[in-house]
């Protein structure tokens, strides 16, 4: 296979890959990893919790999927419904009218270049022929790896809070941000598990059924096991991420993707209702929404509104998603949020200001385009791959960067573990034989 063969960049970062990838193979980590990831599968393999999993397909709910069926039957149309192309501008477009802010000529104008780049950079990825992914023969034993440790931190992280966030919000104070942070790998270790069922759905290994049943098992499990961290975008990212893993794995179709939505948006109202309430203010629970997707609107407009020409950090707010976590990088120690509430006055909290605030406050306008592109670029390129290869791998990936971009576009993709996520996801894109 011939990927970017017209880009020095890119053949050299394959390369560099390739050689770190090697000496992890032979070094004394790369063994203990392997060996620890056969250990956690066999494990898995003999516990009670897989037994009990293979009694679960008796609780398959066969009228009201068989009800889903025929409903989706009727709605069968030809709109890939999470081509980026598509739903990346819809959502846009539904987080402008939802909220309660109305942005300045200017701020729509920015939000239009951004979504027109980011469909430039999808197009551009389409040239992109990936015939093959990496690590597609390990996409199971890597699923329980990502769920197993994930599960060690969340657990671990709780222990050491001495509360669960999601019930008592103020003990987000107390969690290790380390453990917080290999906690996420829950999610795509989730949404991995289940493109892995599709895969054996699609070889004809486990039946329609089964596969349904175990994967909404997962969707379940990895969705509330997340959300006792309190945090609402994790939560939003797990039920949107396994639900496009399950429609391209052909487990679910429309109505379950419409059902899975306002499930996502019923969770946002709560779980902003209920820390409104435990932090003594008061918000109807259907205000939720477009008052938090207005406050970060009017943030945005703010801020384009006074850099947008060429932004005025130039790179810090950027660098503050490293500095932030590794304290040895020079750079803020505040988060990037974090910095754009101290521009406010807000102390003490962060706030969003949409998948492009700390861009124009970085970079301006410009900033905009070139970012909205490079993303669209990594996001189409995973999207295509997994329409040329049907693997796990690339179903995961995929199902794991549309729902963070979604999500983004209101949060902003400014966490360090979300660019490790698309940073990641890039590496094993371009290198097919990891």
């Amino acid at each position: 296979m011939n990927v970017f063969s017209g880009s020095r960049f890119i053949t050299a970062l394959a390369s560099l890959v390739k050689f770190f990838i090697t000496a992890l193979e032979k070094s004394r980590t790369g063994a203990f990893a392997a060996s620890f990831a056969n250990f956690l599968e066999n494990a898995f393999l003999r516990s009670k919790l897989f037994l009990v999993s293979k009694k679960m397909p008796i609780l398959y709910p066969a009228r009201i999927w068989g009800t889903f069926d025929r409903v989706n039957v009727g709605l069968k149309s030809s709109v890939d419904l999470f081509n980026p192309l598509f739903i990346f501008p819809l959502v846009y477009l539904a987080f402008v009218c939802i909220s309660t802010y109305r942005p300045s000529n200017l701020a729509m104008f920015s939000i239009f270049l951004g979504v027109l780049f980011f469909g430039a950079g999808v197009k551009l990825a389409k040239r992109v022929k990936i015939k093959n992914i990496a690590l597609e023969s390990e996409s199971e034993r890597i699923a329980i790896f990502l769920i197993s440790i994930g599960v060690l931190a969340l657990i671990y992280d709780l222990f050491q809070a001495g509360a669960i966030p999601l019930l008592k919000p103020t003990a987000k104070r107390y969690l290790n941000v380390t453990l917080t942070t290999l906690a996420m790998i829950l999610v795509p270790g989730g949404i991995l598990a289940i493109s892995a069922i599709g895969n054996r759905l699609e070889k004809k290994l486990i039946s329609q059924k089964d596969a349904r049943i175990y994967s909404l098992f997962i969707l379940i499990g990895t969705t509330f096991l997340i959300a006792l961290l309190g945090y609402r975008t994790q939560i939003i990212v797990s039920l949107l991420g396994c639900t496009i893993a399950m429609y391209y794995s052909r487990l679910i179709g429309a109505i379950e993707v419409l059902f899975s939505f306002f499930a996502a948006l019923l969770s946002i109202s709560i779980a902003g209702y209920y820390r409104a309430i435990a932090e003594g203010g008061s918000v109807g629970i259907f205000d939720v929404i477009g008052q938090r997707m207005g406050l970060t609107l009017s943030i945005y407009d703010s801020l384009v509104n006074r850099f947008y020409l060429f932004g005025a950090n130039h790179g810090t707010v950027f660098l503050s998603t490293f500095s932030s976590f590794f304290h040895t990088i020079p750079g803020p120690r505040l988060g990037p949020r974090t910095i754009v509430a101290r521009m406010y006055g807000v102390q003490d909290i962060s706030m969003t200001s949409t998948l492009f605030g700390t861009v124009v406050l970085d970079f301006g306008i410009l900033g905009i385009m070139a970012f909205a592109l490079a993303l669209g670029f990594v996001v189409g390129l995973a999207y295509f791959t997994m329409k040329r290869t049907k693997g796990a791998i690339a179903t995961g990936i995929f199902s794991l960067l549309i729902a963070y971009t979604l999500v983004g576009v209101e949060t902003g993709l400014v966490d360090l573990v979300v660019f490790l996520f698309f940073f990641t996801s890039f590496l094993i894109l371009v290198n097919p034989k990891l």
